[in-house]
């Protein structure tokens, strides 16, 4: 499912972005994407308990200064279960990636493999697996919602095998096809919501002149 050829996006998103850590990024985000967008990637889940805990998490991490050691030459190399990486950091799965890119997550694994490390692609990805695949040079992992027709989950898995994933990760806090349907709703809101404040009361009253990108 490419993401819509939006010119105005396109320009955004391809400026050189320079930013020293995350909050810089996340507010550069904040200036670039459409709000539906910005709130759907900044956003938790329920009450966003978890996400508050994962920043004061990391904020609970110190970097241990080497003082009087030589450190010209570094290695930040690692293995991520059996998969060779540059660095021990590695793509989590994210959903919707066409939102923030009109490549969406084949840009994305082209950075992957650019940088040598893993992606793990989401079942809610913006573009399928085989064309995601077709462009990777890395390592790629699959994400999988597990749905009550596992003949689904079982193409998915198959289909991933046969692109060349390496591995399958299972996505469980989601709450599978319920949390699958439930992010799907929340974008509709979203989208519906959208759709009032340009006063277009209903898909059937989409025109030209409301989407600027056709």
């Amino acid at each position: 499912m490419p993401a819509p050829n939006n010119p105005s996006l396109r320009q955004n998103v391809s400026e050189q972005i320079e930013a020293i850590n995350l909050l810089e990024l996340e507010m550069k985000a904040r200036e670039l994407l459409p709000q539906m967008a910005y709130d759907y990637y900044a956003s938790g889940a329920n009450d966003e308990i978890t996400l508050r805990e994962n920043h004061a998490a990391y904020e609970r991490i110190t970097l241990l200064p080497r003082m009087l050691v030589d450190v010209s030459q570094r290695q930040m190399g690692t293995t991520a279960p059996g998969e060779p990486v540059s660095m021990p950091i590695l793509i989590a799965p994210m959903a919707f990636q066409g939102l923030a890119d009109p490549e969406g997550e084949v840009t994305t694994v082209k950075a992957a493999g650019a940088a040598k490390t893993l992606m793990t692609l989401s079942t809610l990805s913006t573009f399928s697996i085989e064309e995601v695949m077709a462009v990777a040079t890395g390592p790629v992992w699959f994400q999988l919602y597990v749905f009550k027709d596992r003949a689904i989950s079982a193409s998915l898995v198959k289909r991933a095998e046969v692109a060349g994933c390496k591995a399958v990760v299972w996505g469980l806090a989601c709450g599978g096809e319920a949390g699958v349907g439930y992010v799907l709703e929340m974008m509709r809101q979203e989208f519906d919501l959208a759709m009032a404040l340009s006063g277009c009361p209903a898909l059937s009253s989409i025109t030209r002149d409301l989407i600027r990108w056709l």
